[in-house]
């Protein structure tokens, strides 16, 4: 291994539970993302219901994600307001759920979203609504709301026996290693100033603004590992920290996300802020679920949790959706003039067959995120405890301390949220082995990495909780964002409007946020 030893901060991960492992054997429970529910629409167990009431709409969102909610926000703004949400699961979000013990709350998914981009109107209109941002300067550079910005330390990794500041790493590295990492920083800002011959930036968010360029727009053909071995980055250490940055984003590593969307995820982001720097990050104990309930809070009864939708359709000019209520088990027929279907790929090859766009299947990996609570905090030499703490050489993405945000004195107990893409198998393989995983071999698990790391909490961990995600994200693979079928994907077919990232290939906030702006401004250019 260049520049680290092979034995450098390998997480342990596959052990079982033994007699002597007792520290392993902590309380907590497997939830997950309401997948019983869904898989009744994929086994075709609840087809041929008869509806047992009918009700009428302007609109119908399928899907409470951010998408979802996204929608039903520029529903409002336009003063359109007869339209129904429903969702599956018990409460809205999608991958941007959280959840709340004594100690703290914490999130189940999605954890921050990067400053914005000041020409992303719609998502500063959103932050400035939500208190965000506070204000804007007379050079129009928004003032950020410094208790939502994430607090120093933000980040370490765990390399060579000892916690370095910031995830590239630095420690024990050869000076060829570090003239690699410097080349390719250097390579990334000049990525993030380019712009295409169409005049518009190489990489953006929201995708839409980002270039047509027939010659950059060639990078979404390969992958990332091909584009960086041509390049000749072979630094080894260098390459676990753009796998790292694939997985993070994307659920996989750099040999199966296109070169396009490699560096999307560093050339892309270009906030600006007047108390903020570009790489600077919005985050709550909850992660983004601070978000979705935001957008959510007005929506009241227009919002139907519980409700899976089971039968899209299009008749009479209308849309006309069947829906089954997992509370009273009956069916309920909404007939709209439109539809917004704010669900992934694989749920809408279901509602609607035939209806999904054309182009490569949608990749979905599985996720797996614990939330582990101890009566002691991490501790360790070298840079002090940050808000996301990372392993070198881990197949998990290492942990963030839900209460990082909390202002005054920190209390001795913490909630620490685990995060691990299964992207070490294929993702059919992945969801096999999350099937077949106890509570007791999750935490083998987690805790085997964590307590390799802190000794120290070693019989000081209380609880351990997992949500299994059992199709996680869409992973951006070669030709999926920028193919000769990606425009047809995303093509609305009146009275049928699509909004969810599965749509562009990148799951982040700022794009699913966008998504659902765009279907509401298709669907009133349609019939406003």
């Amino acid at each position: 291994m260049a520049g680290i030893g092979a034995a450098a901060s390998t997480a342990i991960l596959g052990c079982h539970v033994t007699g002597r492992d007792r520290d392993f054997m902590v309380s907590g429970s497997i939830l997950g993302a309401a997948a019983g529910r869904g898989h009744l629409l994929r086994d075709g167990k609840i087809s041929g219901l008869a509806p047992a009431a009918t009700i009428q709409c302007d609109t119908i969102i399928v899907g409470a994600g951010i998408s979802g909610l996204s929608a039903a926000a520029a529903l409002n703004a336009a003063g359109r307001n007869d339209f129904i949400v429903c969702e599956l699961a018990d409460e809205p979000g999608g991958n941007a759920v959280g959840g709340q013990n004594a100690i703290s709350r914490y999130p189940w998914g999605a954890h921050y979203v990067p400053i914005a981009d000041i020409t992303d109107e719609p998502l500063c209109r959103l932050f400035a609504q939500l208190g965000i941002i506070r204000d804007v300067r007379d050079d129009g550079l928004p003032i950020y709301e410094e208790t939502f910005l994430c607090a120093d330390p933000d980040e370490r990794l765990f390399i060579q026996g000892t916690w370095q500041d910031g995830f590239l790493p630095t420690i024990g590295l050869h000076k060829a290693d570090l003239a690699q990492n410097k080349t390719f920083i250097e390579e990334m800002k000049t990525w993030r100033a380019a712009v295409g011959r169409d005049g518009l930036p190489a990489f953006s968010l929201p995708l839409a603004k980002s270039s047509a360029d027939p010659d950059i727009r060639a990078l979404d053909a390969i992958s990332f590992a091909a584009l960086l071995d041509r390049k000749g980055y072979t630094s080894t250490p260098l390459r676990w920290y753009l796998d790292y940055c694939c997985r993070d984003d994307y659920g996989a590593p750099a040999n199966a996300v296109s070169a396009w969307a490699g560096l999307h995820y560093f050339a892309s982001r270009r906030g600006r802020a007047a108390n903020a720097s570009q790489s600077d990050v919005v985050t709550w104990p909850e992660g983004n679920a601070y978000l979705a309930r935001a957008l959510a809070s007005g929506l009241s009864s227009r919002l139907k949790i519980g409700l899976l939708a089971t039968r899209v359709s299009a008749a009479g000019g209308k849309a006309i959706i069947d829906a089954f209520d997992v509370r009273t088990r009956t069916v309920l027929r909404i007939e709209a003039a439109a539809a917004i279907l704010a669900v992934p790929r694989h749920v809408l090859s279901h509602l609607a067959p035939g209806v999904d766009g054309p182009g490569p299947a949608a990749v979905h990996v599985p996720w797996v995120v614990a939330n582990i609570t101890a009566s002691a905090r991490p501790a360790g030499t070298g840079a002090p405890l940050a808000w996301d703490n990372v392993v070198y050489g881990s197949k998990l993405l290492g942990y963030v301390v839900a209460d990082h945000q909390t202002l005054g004195m920190p209390r001795d107990s913490v909630v620490l949220t685990y995060y691990w893409p299964l992207s070490d198998r294929t993702p059919d393989e992945a969801r096999r082995f999350a099937e077949r995983q106890t509570h007791g071999d999750w935490c083998a698990h987690f805790l085997a990495e964590l307590y390799q790391i802190h000794p120290e909490l070693r019989g000081r961990v209380e609880n351990l909780d997992v949500w299994v995600w059992g199709h996680g994200m869409i992973c951006p693979v070669p030709g999926y964002c920028l193919g000769d079928q990606s425009s047809a994907r995303r093509a609305p077919r009146p009275p049928l409007f699509f909004a969810h990232t599965d749509l562009s290939g990148i799951s982040v906030f700022e794009e699913a946020f966008s998504l659902g702006q765009i279907a509401v401004a298709d669907r009133l250019r349609w019939r406003g």
